[in-house]
């Protein structure tokens, strides 16, 4: 009969607690925490009301969430707060950890699975990415891959599809790589001339030579596809856009060829001297000459309406070329570099600061890099026609550079590869840095670079003083090693 009295009695104040107004409930409920304090046991009551209470206000809104909603909002945290986010219980961990969510990431960061190396996710990927970029900034550097057998200095490097590494020789050779083995797969002997130039694409590779030929390579299987004929002096420089190769020759045009078929569709004549360099985006080609001039073409259009703008300005020979977009940008033994608008033609700035030959360009975005044989390189906005920073450390000509995320790689015939930073102009770290002391034989230099995102190869060699070259091999670091 108690029991009833008490469960009645309930009923009644809980009945009377529902009629009350908000104000008349709360005034109740801090009276009844007050008068809790007074009670014996009360740590035992409160520790019961806080457990109550906290069931009710901590709701885990994400756990509750269908799993489509709940993805949609995580997907707007950056990696850290996403990593933040999988620790705040075992419902967040498994939906933080949805692939969904870090193959977006790495798709914004252009982060792909690297060959040959099993992950479990793309959470995996992305963090093995994080290593990996620390390494190239503070990293201890591990000794590198050594690959030697071309007889002569190596004159360019690429890399395919599949990852396996090209270079080509000034001894005639043209060998490819596998990663990890310091033999080649294959060593293609089909050039009676050195290889002075080489494009990638996919799983095809061509080459120019000074046997005046270009061949066209299976880099998968070794075997030559084609051999394109047509030029009569050195092939100076190629580039290769799905399945479309342009060549530059010394004899002073450029031919548009089918990777497919080996046919000449086009000759595009109107230089007057060698070409030097040509790039190609797959509708327009930019070339640039000893003629001092740099011409765009558009092969579409019949012979006579081809060469669209005859760009006239520098007044020595062109050394150097990048386009991208509509910008064109070229160097000259004239020490300036010009930036011109592709589509009208016209000359938008002239930068000057080099001192001498400005002999590599390198153009992403806004950004230009130079390099000339005054040893400094610069950074530039072109589309403001401004030097952002001057980058001072190498004691010879910049022989090559190449853009490596959010940072630039220079190499230089004094034998060392410098990694700096792109916004502040501020060097790195030194990557490379070979015994330059002359000797009898002469000084190391280096004379290419070419990074993946997990990789440095670096074209070494020693110069004579005679400027005969020796000891030609490829360097490859390996940035992944520890990751």
């Amino acid at each position: 009969a108690m029991e009833v009295d008490e469960s009645n009695d309930l009923a009644g104040w809980l009945h009377t607690f529902e009629r009350w107004t908000e104000a008349q409930q709360r005034r109740a409920l801090d009276a009844l925490v007050g008068n809790l304090k007074e009670v014996q046991g009360s740590r035992n009551l409160f520790s019961r009301l806080h457990s109550a209470v906290s069931s009710h206000l901590h709701q885990d809104f994400i756990a509750k969430l269908p799993e489509e909603l709940a993805l949609s909002i995580l997907q707007m945290l950056d990696p850290k707060s996403l990593c933040n986010a999988s620790q705040v219980s075992r419902a967040w961990h498994d939906i933080s950890c949805t692939d969904s969510l870090w193959r977006q990431l790495c798709r914004q960061e252009a982060i792909q699975q690297p060959l040959g190396v099993a992950h479990t996710s793309w959470k995996e990927a992305y963090m093995r990415s994080r290593r990996v970029d620390s390494a190239w900034r503070h990293g201890p550097m591990s000794a590198p891959q050594s690959l030697e057998g071309h007889a002569k200095f190596v004159t360019c490097i690429g890399i395919s599809g599949s990852g396996k590494l090209v270079s080509g020789s000034d001894d005639a050779v043209v060998k490819v790589w596998q990663p990890g083995s310091s033999q080649p797969v294959y060593n293609l002997t089909a050039h009676t001339g050195g290889v002075w130039c080489l494009a990638v694409e996919g799983s095809l590779a061509v080459t120019g030579s000074t046997d005046k030929t270009l061949k066209v390579l299976d880099v998968d299987t070794g075997r030559c596809l084609h051999t394109l004929q047509g030029h009569i002096s050195t092939v100076r420089c190629v580039c290769m856009k799905n399945g479309v190769i342009v060549s530059g020759s010394r004899d002073s045009t450029l031919r548009v060829w089918s990777a497919q078929t080996g046919a000449c569709e086009r000759i595009l004549a109107g230089h007057s001297d060698a070409v030097r360099c040509v790039c190609f985006d797959g509708r327009f080609v930019v070339s640039c000459s000893y003629d001092n001039t740099v011409r765009v073409w558009d092969p579409s259009l019949p012979n006579e309406s081809a060469c669209l703008h005859v760009l006239r300005g520098h007044v020595a020979r062109v050394y150097s070329l990048q386009a991208e977009g509509h910008t064109v940008c070229s160097g000259s033994l004239d020490t300036t570099i010009r930036v011109w608008d592709l589509e009208h033609g016209n000359c938008q700035f002239i930068l000057n600061g080099h001192d001498v030959l400005v002999g590599v360009l390198k153009l992403r975005g806004k950004t230009l890099a130079s390099g000339g044989a005054d040893c400094v390189v610069r950074l530039w906005d072109v589309t403001l026609g401004i030097c952002l920073h001057v980058l001072r450390g190498h004691q010879r000509l910049v022989s090559d550079l190449t853009f490596h995320k959010e940072m630039l790689i220079s190499a230089s015939e004094d034998g060392t590869v410098k990694l700096w930073n792109l916004h502040s102009g501020t060097l790195v770290r030194t990557l490379v840095e070979l015994d330059t002391a002359a000797d009898r034989h002469g000084r190391h230099v280096v004379w290419n670079v070419l990074s993946t995102a997990e990789q440095l190869v670096c074209s070494v060699g020693v110069m004579s003083l005679f400027n005969v070259w020796s000891q030609p091999r490829l360097l490859v670091y390996d940035f992944a090693q520890n990751a």
